[in-house]
Parts: C-alpha cells; sequence; structure tokens
C-alpha cells in the first residue's frame, strides 16, 4: 500500500475581491510540507500564481514568532530582518519588514547566496502590514493543525500511483506546491459555454 498526495487548507485572507492568501498543508515523498500560496480571481484566469513558499512546518513557530516582532514594530518600522532560516548551503528563508513604493510590509522570502548571484529571489511572498494580525492567526491555525494532518497522512494507506512518477498525482496539471483540488482551475475554459 502507498500513500497518497493529500493536502489541508488551513486558513484564507482575503486581501482583495480578486487575491487571497490561502495557507495549506500538503504531504508529498512522504513529509508534510506548510505552504502560503497568493491565488487570483479574474475574468481571464483563477487561480494560484507563482508567488508563495513551501518549507517545513517545524519552521512554523519561528516564522510566526518574527511575523510578531514585525507586528509590534509597525508604526517605526524600517529595513528590517527578523529572521534568516537555513534551507540550503545557498538559500535562506528570511522573513523582512520594508517600505516598497511607498507601502509598508513584511516579505516571507527565499535569500540566495551564490558565487554569480547574492540577493532575493521570487520563492515568496509580501504581505502588506494591514494584514500582518490576520497572518500571525493563520499561522497559528497551523500550528496547531500540524500534529493532526501529520497523524491523519500516517494513516492515509490507500492503493495510489507512484509519487515519483511525475509528482503526486499524474492527473493533475497543478504546478508543484499548488493543491490538487485546484488543478481544475488550470483547465481552459469552453468559449462557447
Amino acid at each position: 500500500m502507498k500513500k497518497v498526495y493529500n493536502e489541508q487548507v488551513i486558513d484564507t485572507i482575503e486581501i482583495t475581491d480578486s487575491v487571497e492568501i490561502i495557507f495549506y498543508y500538503d504531504y508529498f515523498n512522504d513529509k508534510v510540507w506548510a505552504n502560503i500560496r497568493k491565488f487570483i480571481k479574474s475574468k481571464k484566469y483563477t487561480g494560484p500564481t507563482k508567488q508563495g513558499i513551501k518549507f517545513d512546518p517545524a519552521k512554523l513557530q519561528e516564522i510566526k514568532n518574527a511575523f510578531a516582532k514585525a507586528n509590534n514594530q509597525e508604526a517605526t518600522m524600517q529595513d528590517e530582518e527578523f529572521l534568516r532560516i537555513p534551507r540550503s548551503p545557498n538559500r535562506e528563508l528570511v522573513v523582512h519588514a520594508s517600505a516598497y513604493k511607498g507601502t509598508l510590509g513584511v516579505d516571507l522570502r527565499v535569500w540566495l547566496n551564490t558565487e554569480k548571484y547574492k540577493g532575493w529571489i521570487r520563492d515568496g511572498l509580501r504581505f502588506p502590514i494591514d494584514i500582518i494580525p490576520q497572518v500571525l492567526e493563520a499561522l497559528q491555525k497551523m500550528i496547531d493543525t500540524t500534529p493532526a494532518f501529520k497523524e491523519q497522512c500516517d494513516k492515509t494507506d490507500m492503493p495510489g500511483e507512484n509519487k515519483t512518477q511525475n509528482g503526486p498525482n499524474k492527473s493533475t496539471s497543478s504546478p508543484n506546491g499548488v493543491p490538487n483540488r485546484f488543478g481544475h482551475l488550470f483547465q481552459k475554459e469552453d468559449k462557447n459555454g
């Protein structure tokens, strides 16, 4: 019996009528992953964007603590780093607050450090400062849900596809890090109907 891919949405923050940030878990290659990703809704496209990040849920408490520090310093926020977690020899997950185009925000983003390039890469998200209290609530929900989700995944022994062949579910067209339940959003719309 093989474990099948599994996912669970924990919380959603509506940024605008057409933009949401979704906090969710997925289970892939025998490991539970925490995910935070921006989703959009429009006439031309509805679904996940590339703006998001996948990380080990063991880091959730550190990340939440860093966001809490940023939230407490909102009024005097300058360019400031609150957390740096190694992900690999040349990548770090960083919580960083700054003003960008006159707007205060907190980034959860990957920093790359190689011989050829040193700086931010696209992996991650920027959160407007006014939603940080909601982000803290969503992160706490994820922290509270981690053990139950891990237990659920450990008990899920069902016949399924081999996860090593073309990702967690060969029948989905979803990009890596996007829950399968959103895979239908990538199907082309019927122009006749």
